[in-house]
């Protein structure tokens, strides 16, 4: 039994009085540890929680003793050692250290049960078994034992320690999921390791699993666009760029399996004992700032790639386990439009680093645990679970012969034809525009990426994310605004910051209505960058979700090829110089039918300080699609209001400057709807703006 007192400190590690304030917070936990029964509690334990200075989440590091509690040395070595081992590398020597805050475990002097009462354990019994009583109920998996002592503990012993027992199409279905397990848990060490509101609040990364020859095998729930791209950016730069135990190859350029560049990509071999190689863990994460002609890295007027920030063709952040941090500081301050926020760039690449060093530990444990032949015949059993959920697609679709016309909202158009016959699915994109003059052109992975996860969303199957999609597909696409053709000379090849995240949804809503599944979504991401000479903000905006056949469309939400989160307002206040005025719904903007679709929303910023901005969306002349006689979504807008009252619109790809006072209003495309309507779509006016 015992009581913990917690105390928030937010002070350097230099400055904080460690006596004075352990001795208060130790006299408080006994206070609050006392009772009429046990009246001689003590101090059992001491947890300090601290961080790097700037950084956000906090280690905790446990002292049993009072003496190394009180020592700054102690600490700070504890601090230091723990972070290297948590991410891999370490801090220099002279990084300040912040004492987030302090807890004091307090509780009797002696254990509630003596140990001397535990005399008769039960005779052990091997799993699989159910052991259970009045509060618990535990399952003893094959390869685990289990005893009852009398004082009713439950002690369990591993007998197998070397492989799954389990075989067959469930074994196959438990590595899967240890699998997503491993990608899940990389994408929380990177989430809670990273520096950025990008990345520790909008979630705005990616993890998977990559075999050895280069198929992305599984992936964590995270962003689709950045997923299905994963499998080809490993098998491009691994055929041009050889790597080896402890290395972890960074790469942003499209031509390398990249989508932009904020987008950077970490890889990391994986290798067994032996040295054979077993995989590749892989995580891309949005960096808000990494240069470019302006904030945000994504600027509207781009027309060449060098103009939406630094480049890195495939290059060490690591060799053989030493990082190479100066060479890569050394580009990202000297670009042609080198980044405005290098220091956050390190620090979000540090976590990703950590999550792909944890990535490479479990798929290690995991390979060792099922043996080196399992693994790979159930690596191949999952891909071959994905190729079989297509080949039922592609049989029920026999006959289909269907193309379509997608026109972005400065005319140029996305083709897509698709036949299905003879156990093949044939997507043509040929007919698609050339190279687009801006920077809507998407990387050939990204189109990848967009057509994997339409036809995962067709299947309606629970499959893995993987490349066994593609194994019944014939896929065209030759160069063009899909497809982007690279040279290797960033003053030449192409911008494709908005193709990544406009062109993708774009493709997707040509899918769609080639596969007449729902109705067309925001089928945009709202892009809105804002920031300064320092460094920059990047959110994705949420929309209205198509309807469908028996269902309505959701309300503001993320749809299709993005899946982030908004940045919370409290966190948006404090870390930038904004407002948020109003986020709401934007009702009645969803189309009309039978089932409507979603509505949009609305957000209003206002700057409290000068600010250069960029918004960069789709649907902004024509309402998203409705099906089956159902209505168009409302389409997008946006305006500033001026501090003197002046109103400016904006186009869907602008380029603007705010100054304090303003105010920034955007309001995002509704749903289309599905099935006939009886009467036009209707919007609800706004009677504080006078805007629909």
């Amino acid at each position: 039994r015992q009581h913990a007192v917690e105390r928030t400190v937010l002070c350097r590690l230099e400055r904080t009085d460690l006596d004075a304030l352990l001795d208060s917070v130790e006299r408080e936990a006994i206070d609050a540890a006392r009772s009429p029964r046990h009246d001689e509690p003590r101090v059992l334990r001491r947890q300090w929680r601290c961080r790097r200075l700037g950084a956000e989440a906090t280690i905790d590091l446990e002292f049993d003793d009072a003496t190394g509690a009180r020592s700054a040395i102690e600490i700070e070595r504890r601090f230091h050692d723990t972070f290297a081992s948590i991410h891999g590398y370490r801090l220099p020597p002279d990084a300040p250290l912040e004492v987030a805050g302090i807890r004091v475990f307090a509780g009797d002097s002696k254990p509630l049960r003596a140990a001397e009462h535990d005399v008769s354990p039960t005779e052990w019994i091997d799993g699989p078994t159910v052991v259970a009583d009045e509060m618990n109920t535990l399952v003893v998996d094959r390869g685990w034992r289990s005893r009852r002592h009398a004082s009713g503990d439950i002690e369990l012993q591993r007998v197998d320690h070397d492989r799954l027992a389990i075989s067959g199409p469930a074994a196959s279905e438990i590595l899967t999921c240890r699998l997503e397990s491993i990608a899940s848990d990389m994408g929380e060490l990177l989430r809670r390791a990273a520096s950025s509101v990008n990345v520790r609040e909008r979630l705005d990364y990616s993890c998977g699993i990559v075999d050895a020859r280069g198929n992305l095998v599984v992936n964590a729930p995270h962003v689709p666009v950045h997923l299905g791209a994963m499998g080809d950016c490993v098998r491009t730069v691994t055929g041009s760029f050889p790597m080896d135990e402890g290395d972890i190859v960074l790469v942003n350029h499209p031509a390398f399996g990249g989508s932009h560049l904020p987008d950077l990509t970490l890889i990391s071999p994986v290798h067994a004992p032996t040295g054979d190689l077993i995989g590749y863990v892989v995580n891309r994460a949005h960096h808000a700032e990494i240069g470019g002609t302006r904030p945000g890295s994504m600027p509207p007027d781009a027309t060449r790639l060098e103009e939406e920030g630094v480049v890195f063709p495939p290059c060490h952040l690591a060799r053989g386990g030493v990082f190479q941090w100066d060479d890569i500081e050394h580009r990202l301050r000297q670009a042609a439009f080198p980044s405005r926020a290098v220091p956050e760039n390190l620090a979000d690449l540090a976590a990703q680093a950590a999550a792909n060093r944890l990535g490479c530990e479990r798929l290690r444990e995991l390979h060792l645990a099922v043996g080196a032949g399992r693994f790979a015949s159930d690596l191949e059993a999952i891909r071959d679970r994905c190729r079989r959920a297509i080949e039922r697609l592609v049989h029920r679709l026999d006959g289909l012969d269907r193309r379509v016309v997608e026109r972005l909202d400065d005319g140029w158009e996305i083709t897509v034809a698709v036949r299905a016959g003879d156990g093949r699915l044939e997507i043509d994109l040929s007919d698609s525009g050339p190279r687009h003059p801006g920077n809507l052109n998407a990387p050939y992975a990204v189109v990848r990426a967009a057509i994997l996860y339409v036809l995962r969303v067709v299947a309606a199957e629970p499959i893995p994310l993987n490349d066994g999609v593609f194994d019944v597909v014939d896929l065209r696409c030759p160069p063009g605004i899909l497809a982007a053709d690279f040279t290797g000379d960033p003053a030449r090849d192409p911008a494709v910051a908005i193709g990544n995240t406009e062109t993708s949804q774009r493709l997707v809503d040509a899918l769609l209505r080639v596969f007449e599944v729902v109705a067309c979504s925001q089928g945009t991401m709202n892009n809105l960058l804002l920031g300064d000479a320092r460094g920059g903000f990047y959110e994705t905006i949420c929309g209205g979700a198509g309807a469908g056949p028996g269902f309505r469309g959701c309300d503001a939400v993320h749809t299709h090829m993005t899946n982030t989160r908004i940045t919370d307002p409290e966190i948006l206040e404090v870390r930038y110089p904004v407002r948020v005025d109003r986020f709401q719904i934007r009702t009645g903007s969803g189309g009309r039918g039978r089932w409507a679709g979603g509505s949009g929303v609305r957000r209003f910023l206002t700057a409290t300080a000068p600010l250069a901005g960029s918004l960069l969306g789709q649907h902004r002349t024509d309402g998203p699609y409705g099906m089956h006689g159902g209505d168009a979504g409302a389409p997008a807008r946006a305006r500033i209001v001026r501090a003197d009252g002046r109103l400016e619109s904006l186009s869907g790809m602008a380029a603007f400057d705010l100054t304090a006072g303003d105010q920034l209003q955007i309001e995002t495309p509704g749903g289309g709807g599905w099935g006939p309507a009886n009467s036009p779509p209707a919007i609800t006016p706004d009677r504080r703006t006078g805007t629909a």
